[in-house]
C-alpha cells in the first residue's frame, strides 16, 4: 500500500493468491529441518538401544546385529502376548462381559505401566499436556481393538481373529510407511510388500475353508 499520484486515497496493490501459498511453503519448508532435528533428539534419548539408528533420527536399518535381533525377538514375544491376551480377555468377558472387560484390561494395564513410570521412567511425563490431539488417541484405538478381540475370539477363534488383526495391521503400516504419515521414515510401497500383505490375505482364507 502507497500513496497514489495525485496524493489522495492510499492505491492499493493486491497480493496474488500464488505468491501468497508460495510464501506459505517457504515458511512450511524451513520448520520441516527443525521438526526433523527434534524428532532425532527425542529418538536418540528416549528409544530403546536396539530401536536407536546410527546417525538420523528415523533411519532404519537392516537386522544385521546383535541389538537388531534383540528387537526382532521382543517383537515375536509380543505377538505370542498378544495371542496369549486375546484368549484371556476372551475367557473373562464371558464371565463379565465384552466392554467390563475392556475396562479391567485397561485397568490392570494402567496401573502396572503407573507404577513403571513412577520406579524406572525416563521421559517427561508433564509434556503430554503440549502434545497434538492425534498422539493421545493410541487409547482410544487400544480399547477399540481389545473390544474386536473379545467379540471375535469366542466365535471364530483366536488364531483366525489374531490373522484378521495382521492384516489389517499390515495394511495401515503400508499407508504409514508410504505416506511418511505420524513423524515415521518414508518407506514406499512396493511389489514385495504388497504380496506379503496377499499372503496374509490367503492366509486368512485357508482359516475359513471347510
Amino acid at each position: 500500500m502507497r500513496a497514489g499520484p495525485s496524493g489522495g486515497r492510499p492505491a492499493v496493490f493486491p497480493v496474488r493468491s500464488c505468491d501468497l501459498w508460495q510464501s506459505v511453503r517457504e515458511r512450511a519448508d524451513l520448520r520441516v529441518p527443525t521438526m526433523r532435528r527434534r524428532d532425532a533428539v527425542h529418538t536418540a534419548r528416549y528409544a530403546a538401544p536396539w530401536t536407536r539408528p546410527n546417525g538420523a533420527g528415523t533411519t532404519r536399518e537392516g537386522l544385521g546385529g546383535t541389538m537388531n535381533w534383540i528387537g526382532v525377538l521382543l517383537g515375536i514375544a509380543g505377538g505370542m502376548a498378544v495371542g496369549t491376551q486375546a484368549a484371556v480377555n476372551a475367557a473373562l468377558g464371558r464371565s463379565i462381559g465384552i466392554l467390563e472387560t475392556a475396562f479391567i484390561s485397561f485397568l490392570v494395564g494402567t496401573t502396572l505401566l503407573g507404577v513403571m513410570v513412577a520406579t524406572a521412567g525416563r521421559g517427561n511425563l508433564a509434556a503430554v499436556t503440549s502434545a497434538p490431539w492425534w498422539q493421545l488417541l493410541g487409547g482410544v484405538l487400544g480399547g477399540f481393538y481389545v473390544f474386536v478381540m473379545v467379540t471375535n475370539v469366542p466365535r471364530m477363534g483366536v488364531a483366525p481373529t489374531i490373522t484378521m488383526i495382521i492384516v489389517g495391521q499390515m495394511l495401515a503400516g503400508l499407508l504409514i510407511d508410504h505416506f511418511g504419515w505420524f513423524g515415521v521414515a518414508h518407506s514406499p510401497v512396493t511389489l514385495p510388500r504388497v504380496g506379503a500383505v496377499a499372503l496374509m490375505g490367503c492366509a486368512l482364507a485357508l482359516f475359513f475353508r471347510r
